[in-house]
């Protein structure tokens, strides 16, 4: 349960890991979860730390891409830490895709943003299982949009 995390377990990689654990291998759940699943799915899924909710997430932008495809709704996908490296050409792009004018960024500020966690909180075999299971789950525009999130060492893709 997402509500009393902090109770349980520290904001570490390592509580992360203990409650995800914990999450995974409920065998109450976990027969029902298969059905969740097409058949070759789990087995990817079963290597992902926290299963289930990494699916709910992959379902939730897998739906959100259908719909706007669906409706023709035009969609622009912006990485928060690239606020961080170059908010002006974001902010430019973000203001092309929306149809408003230029405009004098003047001397813009940079985001206080945090580095991604991902590598501390992820090793390279459970990264790569995570991309495995994106490339077998996800719409075209969630594994184009993820892959930097799960960069793998070695790999300049």
């Amino acid at each position: 349960n997402v509500a009393n995390f902090g109770e349980k377990y520290s904001e570490t990689p390592e509580g992360f890991h203990a409650w995800c654990n914990e999450l995974d291998w409920e065998t109450k759940h976990k027969e029902e979860e298969k059905q969740w699943y097409k058949s070759d799915e789990f087995t990817y899924a079963t290597f992902v730390p926290c299963r289930a909710e990494f699916y709910r997430m992959v379902k939730w932008y897998n739906m959100a891409f259908r719909m706007a495809d669906a409706l023709n709704v035009p969609t622009h996908i912006l990485h928060v830490e690239a606020l961080k490296n170059d908010p002006q050409e974001v902010l430019k792009r973000v203001y092309e895709f929306v149809n408003i004018e230029k405009y004098n960024f003047g001397n813009m500020k940079s985001f206080e943003i945090e580095d991604s966690a991902v590598d501390e909180y992820f090793d390279d075999k459970q990264k790569s299982f995570g991309l495995e299971f994106i490339k077998k789950v996800g719409e075209p525009q969630l594994k184009n949009g993820w892959r930097h999130y799960m960069k793998l060492k070695g790999d300049n893709k």
